[in-house]
């Protein structure tokens, strides 16, 4: 079961923080008010302080002096929004989120663009609006694409290429000829090919996972040549022991949902009807993995007696 987010104890408290803090603002001295890209770092400081409610004040006070000049500020709704999620205040912190991306062009740092969808994404998963979880996973890779609203059709065919590769030539062939670091969407494509697998799209599910799993082995081989410069990927198996002795990458690995990935790899594969290739796939997965880690142990299963695991109910 996912982890569901810590319910504040007060709401009342942050309804007032948040609607009634620009009248309780004290009144103007003779001293210039700091500037707002100071009262940001300010209120970003409160945050890693966990000092929530000195966060929540700055943020209101950062918006009620834009508004005042017809101005907003999207980095200060988005961290409204952040706090708003981290309390369990789920449908605050979408309001506040979906305010930042209306004036996203207006952000200090651009990138800032996928932090407030991957919360938006995380929000309507945590609230089962999958459609709405679906629409926004496709926009920030739309987004990373440069093409915002729309998947740009070169991405598509590079995507097609390694899915028909995959089925004719296996993982290993794939991760040899392919190189692509997806950077701010590799975490969409792999929420989306699990989301696909789960909902019983399963050659979308394979074009998205594996389009994953490229970009951190693109990543990983990178820094393993800053260490061998002649590095060159072998199998999937090697490449997973090898990943595995070095802490950094191990880690990354991990963050990176690469097994995850490679594990649901193999179960579309299963599902449509490329029970050699689905093996193939698990086979290099279990063979590199602890003996006693849980994912090991699901792999062994499926190479033993494979299934297709339950659909999703999205309660829509």
């Amino acid at each position: 079961m996912r982890k569901q987010p810590r319910r504040f104890k007060g709401p009342a408290i942050w309804a007032a923080l948040c609607f009634l803090a620009p009248c309780l603002l004290p009144a103007q001295d003779a001293s210039p008010a700091p500037p707002l890209w100071l009262r940001l770092e300010e209120a970003k400081q409160a945050l890693r302080d966990r000092q929530l409610g000195e966060a929540v004040y700055i943020y209101r006070d950062i918006l009620s002096r834009a508004e005042k000049r017809g101005e907003t500020v999207p980095e200060a709704e988005m961290g409204l929004g952040i706090i708003f999620k981290e309390e369990g205040e789920l449908e605050l912190a979408r309001l506040q989120f979906l305010s930042a991306w209306e004036h996203a062009g207006q952000l200090y740092v651009p990138d800032d663009r996928y932090t407030i969808l991957y919360h938006l994404a995380d929000i309507y998963s945590l609230t089962y609006q999958f459609r709405e979880y679906e629409k926004v996973l496709l926009q920030i890779i739309a987004l990373g694409t440069g093409t915002e609203n729309s998947l740009n059709p070169e991405i598509v065919a590079y995507h097609e290429a390694m899915y028909l590769g995959l089925l004719r030539n296996g993982p290993d062939r794939v991760f040899v000829l392919y190189r692509r670091n997806l950077e701010n969407i590799q975490n969409a494509c792999s929420a989306l090919g699990l989301y696909y697998y789960r909902t019983g799209y399963y050659r979308e599910s394979l074009r998205n996972l594996i389009a994953a799993a490229v970009s951190t082995v693109t990543v990983a081989v990178e820094f393993k040549r800053q260490e061998v410069f002649d590095y060159e990927f072998t199998t999937l198996s090697a490449f997973i022991l090898q990943c595995r002795r070095d802490p950094g990458l191990a880690a990354y690995l991990g963050e990176s949902r690469f097994y995850e990935n490679i594990y649901y790899l193999g179960a579309a594969l299963f599902a449509l009807g490329e029970v050699s290739r689905a093996r193939e796939t698990w086979d290099s997965l279990a063979s590199a993995l602890d003996f006693g880690d849980p994912l090991r142990d699901r792999t062994l299963g499926q190479l033993n007696s494979p299934y297709v695991e339950p659909l999703l109910r999205t309660r829509e």
